[in-house]
């Protein structure tokens, strides 16, 4: 305990030590302003937050990156069904989000997080700039309420520097709605197939110097396949205030209350013979679910000081998780809190432009974790108890020198060191306990020419450590006496690549090739269990290609500049291979598709009505298991999307999905190897399914 609060009080001295820096910084002119706080003044829309930009400034911002980015606004997502991160990032080329059932998503860019069959690893996923994860790098996606997300930010790889992110998958963050960007009072209802419901309503106002949002959600389904009911409620909030010196500082509100129905993933005989089926029977009669209760709370300042911008906060998170599994039952009570700052700041070096960023996080987090037996979905005899801790330190700073107007080079570098402590308080089956120090050096060179406004060139290389998550190393030892001794990933990765426009073409390709030692895969140790450990060596390489082409702009039905035809692209070319691995050789690391390709074509009317075909094809299988003896099935998938933006107030719409009612592989569990015995590995995708929705916003 006295540690805990140690650190509670560092974090509550950092945030006090902020607002007295934005309020110092401009005391004389508050003062002077201080009558007129008491004024209650509705802002104008027009006036922005510093600490949560609006999609068009990020669009504008992320473009300075010299390497793989993307941006995606709500507008590009809100047309249609708005449940999962899949239906967020689907267009982003390099992301590989698939649906399992209900919300949860599995989650990999660039091949982060390959053996990860649930929940996510391998990238930084952050809400308003606040991290997301656990301190150990571990996440739950299904705590995400997409519909409060005003725009998502993904830098790929190395690029994600910017948060002191260093690790193969790079980072995500999603920046909520506030008084700035919300409207006053707005309702959403979506239903559909499967018993789907959603509905939302929202309110946003900016008043004076204080501006708020705040938005609560219902989710309900039955699911496509059996046993797959979800019943979902969350609150998303933030206030700001800005001070008369123009500092702001802002507090984030999350809470979520998930009760979510498990089955379990299917054998290919399963799926061929009925992929609605649960899977296991245990999954009805010890009724498996993953029930989560969270809370999360943080507050970001930005301010002005001796000419440096800076952004600094603090968070912190608790999640209760009851989650019965066929035999066992987990029950973890996890609480995570951390403190981060980041200065940037703009002059001439030697006579050129010069641009310096700074940057430091803390990440603390402790789980009491128990185990139980599952009797019907109830905790029988204690299994398991353990108490579980991850720190992590990181440091970064990034420099870019503008060496004439349209050619910038980059230097940067991140360190970490990052602490895995568990302590087993169930000894009758041995003593797992271990403790576990990682630190480590991540480089990074890039250069960007911009030889015109609309046209970029850019690479970079950079180095990623990854250290294990605390699942990993516990209970995932078969020595039992030890944490399992698994080294960091590490990786090396090298890309090239351009985006631009041109008379309405816009493209964005990247080019990447990553070596990597360690990577965490799973393997079949000697007592015939299957861990996650440590492969020799592997490359990930591949192609991110987006591509918007308007295919008929004006005279198709009216002569209106505003009645477009455009054909939207997005592929990934995922080539991931072990590289001559003492048990596996030059095989195909399994998990993803070689292709993956998404594309519309969309047609919108000057009144606002839209209307198009979409396309998602995996033309090839992939392979299941580390040996590469078993594959998937390709698969292409057809819907269609039409809509109208009746006014300023009111938008209706309709999303057909997988018209065809194609039977498809959505993601696998990874195998070392797939026998007649092997439990299931496949997650079937949802069938045939239309969902309409309407929103009225004032």
């Amino acid at each position: 305990m006295p540690a805990l609060l140690s650190r509670r009080a560092v974090l509550c001295a950092g945030t006090a030590l902020c607002s007295i820096l934005a309020v110092a910084s401009g005391s004389a002119r508050a003062a002077d302003d201080a009558a007129d706080m008491t004024e209650v003044v509705v802002t104008d829309k027009l006036q922005k937050s510093k600490l949560n930009p609006n999609a068009t400034e990020a669009k504008a911002a992320i473009r300075e990156t010299a390497g793989g980015v993307d941006s995606v606004s709500s507008e590009e997502f809100r047309d249609g069904r708005t449940q999962t991160i899949k239906d967020m990032l689907d267009f982003v080329p390099g992301v590989f989000a698939q649906a399992k059932w209900g919300e949860d998503s599995r989650l990999s860019i660039r091949g982060s997080g390959l053996a990860q069959s649930a929940h996510t690893r391998g990238i930084k996923l952050m809400q308003d700039g606040i991290p997301f994860n656990a301190a150990d790098g571990f996440t739950d996606l299904q705590q995400i309420d997409p519909l409060s997300v005003e725009h998502l930010d993904v830098w790929k790889g190395g690029n994600a520097l910017r948060y002191g992110a260093a690790t193969l998958g790079g980072a995500i963050n999603m920046t909520s709605f506030t008084g700035y960007t919300a409207s006053p009072a707005q309702a959403r209802l979506e239903v559909g197939s499967f018993g789907y419901r959603r509905g939302q309503i929202s309110s946003g106002m900016a008043l004076g110097p204080w501006d708020y949002y705040v938005s609560p959600t219902r989710v309900q389904s039955g699911g496509y396949r059996n046993h797959s009911a979800t019943d979902s409620n969350r609150l998303t909030a933030n206030t700001g205030y800005r001070f008369a010196n123009g500092a702001e500082t802002r507090i984030y509100v999350n809470l979520n209350d998930i009760r979510q129905e498990l089955n379990s993933a299917l054998t290919m005989a399963q799926f061929r013979a009925n992929p609605k089926m649960a899977g296991d029977n245990r999954n009805v009669t010890n009724n498996t679910k993953r029930d989560i209760q969270s809370m999360r709370f943080g507050n970001k300042t930005a301010f002005q000081v001796a000419g440096w911008e800076v952004e600094a906060g603090i968070y912190g998170a608790y999640k209760n998780l009851f989650h019965p599994l066929t035999t066992t039952v987990v029950d973890q009570v996890s609480e995570d809190m951390g403190t981060f700052v980041r200065g940037t700041h703009e002059h001439s070096l030697f006579g050129f432009r010069n641009q310096l960023t700074l940057g430091a996080n803390y990440a603390w987090g402790h789980t009491d974790a128990k185990s139980f037996g599952n009797v019907s979905g109830t905790r029988g005899s204690l299994s398991g108890k353990s108490q579980q801790q991850a720190q992590n330190i990181e440091f970064y700073a990034e420099d870019r020198v503008y060496v004439v107007p349209t050619v910038s080079l980059i230097a940067a570098g991140q360190g970490l060191i990052a602490d895995r402590n568990a302590t087993d308080q169930f000894l009758s089956d041995g003593n797992s306990s271990g403790y576990r120090t990682f630190k480590a050096f991540n480089p990074k060179i890039g250069a960007m020419w911009e030889p015109t406004p609309n046209l970029q060139v850019f690479g970079n290389v950079s180095r990623a450590v990854e250290p294990p998550i605390i699942s990993d190393l516990n209970p995932s030892s078969n020595l039992k006496n030890s944490f399992a001794p698994l080294d960091p990933q590490e990786s090396t990765t090298l890309e090239l690549g351009t985006r631009g426009n041109h008379n309405g073409w816009g493209w964005d390709a990247v080019a990447y090739r990553s070596w990597i030692k360690h990577e965490l895969q799973r393997f079949t140790l000697s007592d015939s269990n299957t861990y996650t450990t440590n492969a020799d060596r592997t490359i990930h390489q591949g192609i991110e290609l987006g591509l918007s082409i308007p295919l008929m702009q004006g005279g198709i039905l009216t002569g209106s500049d505003s009645e477009k035809l455009v054909w939207r692209n997005s592929y990934t070319l995922n080539h991931f291979t072990f590289d001559g691995d003492r048990t596996y050789g030059d095989n195909e690391l399994p998990g993803v598709p070689l292709h993956y390709y998404r594309g519309e074509v969309r047609y919108t009317h000057p009144v606002g009505a839209y209307f198009g075909p979409n396309l998602e094809w995996a033309p090839q299988s992939y392979h299941i298991d580390n040996a590469n003896t078993q594959r998937t099935i390709g698969y292409h998938l057809w819907g269609l999307k039409t809509g109208w933006d009746v006014n300023e107030h009111l938008s209706i719409f309709a999303d057909a999905r997988n018209l065809a009612d194609r039977a498809y592989i959505a993601q696998v569990h990874v195998l070392p190897v797939v026998t007649p015995s092997s439990a299931g590995m496949i997650s079937p995708g949802e069938g045939r399914s239309l969902y309409v929705g309407i929103n009225v916003k004032w």
